[in-house]
């Protein structure tokens, strides 16, 4: 390099070295977390509460395995307390009890002494805990439990279909949709000085990091004003780099899909001209504030992931028409269930309004409107509450893209609630005859 040159470069330098090492060690830290670590199982109920939402889809999908004995798995719908009713629940779950151990008479007989013991001390804990432990302002309750090797209480603040099973590995499925319909989002907060991050889903926010910047007070060099001015915009500079930095680490880290910023109207469009691509596509949206409260954040948020989503919803109905033109499309619930049954869809849009009961074979995944025996196996169906949750549970098993319609359900009236996109066939206009 040319001497003038390294003189000039050298007058330009502002920053001290302490400076520049805490610049250089706030992007190191803004790149690299922590890590979540491994925590031990939990070895009771009580101990376990995850808070709501706060297990991912792939730690969920991490406990699917076969344990040393079965696990209990329990989704429970939560009503509003009333100080002289009995606990309903616990009425709900002793029904439920009791016609599991009825439908599961001989997997529970084939069990070797320690798991059935193993098996009646979950029950008698998970009842001592409905009785006891259940966690405050929730609507519904997942419990998972086999043992000591198994412990997972995770309260929801949306609806959930009372279920009891007995298997050898946790029921994930019920669980696995509501994660997958609730988006995970990413909140990023940022002014001059800080960034706060935390993450929402199913309503409920939990802060997981705060980033602070280094903006040098105005009293810094007076006697040359225009210098402190670039001063303080370069290291507002390197701070919203730092936020970059780790609104991409936590994106990853946390499994979210999608990221809302919010701030100063200044700030946050500097902060959006040093997106990436990667990120900048992930903004579902913003809104710029100085002073809310966090339930104004909260209800910010929430506002702008049900437009985003009516706006999913609107996208992905409106190319039913055209699909229902080429013969691709069945609507009605009584063609959906027939062609659910001979695994024939590819994709299902539901409003979520529609329900009703029906009959199911679990074992052969056979559905029905009305009662009979499974065609497949000639056993006696099985009543349930819900024929749609059922429906929905068969076709995510089996591939089926999935949307439930909330914000947009009015364009699914001429399809009476309920569409299902098939696979072309001999006959269609896609197929090949």
């Amino acid at each position: 390099m040319p001497k003038q040159l390294v003189n000039r470069t050298t007058k330009a330098l502002w920053e001290s070295l302490d400076e520049r090492e805490t610049r250089i060690e706030q992007m190191r830290s803004a790149r690299v977390g922590r890590g979540r670590g491994h925590e031990a199982e939990p070895r009771a109920l009580d101990e376990a509460s995850t808070g709501a939402c706060l297990i991912t889809r792939d730690e969920l999908r991490q406990l699917i395995r076969v344990y040393d004995a079965p696990v209990v798995s329990l989704y429970l719908e939560i009503p509003a307390k009333h100080p002289k009713a009995p606990r309903i629940e616990l009425t709900v779950f002793h029904s439920l009890r009791r016609q599991v151990l009825e439908e599961r008479r001989d997997f529970v007989e084939s069990l070797d002494h320690d798991a059935k013991v193993t098996l009646r001390n979950d029950l008698a804990k998970i009842e001592a805990f409905l009785g006891e432990s259940i966690p405050q302002d929730c609507t519904s309750l997942v419990i998972l439990t086999s043992g000591e090797h198994l412990n997972r209480v995770i309260p929801l603040p949306v609806r959930v279909r009372d279920r009891l099973a007995i298997d050898p590995d946790p029921l994930t499925e019920p669980l696995e949709v509501i994660l997958e319909e609730q988006r995970r989002v990413l909140v990023v907060h940022v002014t001059r000085e800080d960034a706060r991050f935390w993450t929402h889903c199913l309503g409920r926010e939990q802060e997981v990091g705060h980033l602070r910047g280094f903006v040098p007070d105005v009293t810094v060099d007076r006697s040359r004003p225009a210098k402190v001015q670039r001063h303080r915009l370069t290291h507002l500079h390197w701070h919203l780099r730092s936020v970059v930095q780790a609104t991409s680490r936590l994106l990853d880290e946390q499994h979210c899909e999608a990221v809302v910023l919010a701030g100063e109207r200044t700030v946050l469009s500097k902060l959006e001209e040093l997106l990436p691509d990667r990120l900048r596509q992930r903004v579902a949206g913003r809104f710029h504030t100085t002073d809310r409260t966090r339930h104004e954040f909260e209800e910010e948020v929430e506002a702008i992931l049900a437009r985003q989503r009516a706006d999913q919803e609107a996208e992905a109905l409106g190319r039913l028409a055209e699909l229902r033109a080429r013969g691709l499309v069945v609507s009605g619930l009584r063609d959906v269930v027939g062609t659910v049954n001979c695994f024939l869809v590819r994709r299902l849009y539901v409003s979520d309004r529609l329900d009703g009961p029906g009959y199911v074979c679990r074992e052969h995944h056979f559905l029905s409107l009305e009662g009979g025996r499974c065609v497949f196996c000639d056993r006696e169906l099985l009543p349930v509450q819900s024929i749609v949750d059922e429906l929905i549970e068969v076709g995510r098993l089996h591939g089926v893209e999935t949307m439930v319609v909330e914000r947009r359900i009015d364009l699914l009236d001429s399809y009476h609630g309920i569409a299902a996109v098939t696979y072309p066939t001999e006959g269609s206009a896609d197929g090949g005859g």
